[in-house]
Parts: C-alpha cells; sequence; structure tokens
C-alpha cells in the first residue's frame, strides 16, 4: 500500500494493529430488532447515496426503538 495514496487507510490500519484494541461482543445489528437493523442498514445506505439527510436517518432508525 502508498502511504502517500492511502493516508487514511494506513493510519486505520495502524490504529487496528494495536494490540490493546478492544472488539464488540457482537456487531451491533445483531443485537438489536430486525426492524431496527434494516433502519441502520437503509440509513448508513441512505446518507452515503445522498437519498436522505443524517438528520433522516437518524429519524429512521429512532423510530423502531419506540
Amino acid at each position: 500500500m502508498d502511504k502517500g495514496k492511502s493516508s487514511v487507510f494506513s493510519a486505520v490500519l495502524k490504529e487496528a494493529a494495536k494490540p490493546d484494541l478492544s472488539s464488540p461482543k457482537a456487531q451491533p445489528d445483531l443485537v438489536v430488532s430486525a426492524e431496527t437493523a434494516n433502519a441502520m442498514y437503509d440509513s448508513m445506505y441512505g446518507v452515503m447515496s445522498g437519498a436522505m439527510s443524517p438528520k433522516e436517518a437518524v429519524q429512521l432508525v429512532q423510530r423502531t426503538l419506540k
């Protein structure tokens, strides 16, 4: 990997290689209902694609938590 071309990715890999890095016991989508997990995915991809704003994404997920 060229650190000059991928400086952010290089920094992420450096952090991930640290021995004291902890990991969650389960992925966040595995400890919520299927409805909430689907809303999480829809919200992330919605924001990444520009189909919804971050505020709309949060509201989408929050509706499944009530």
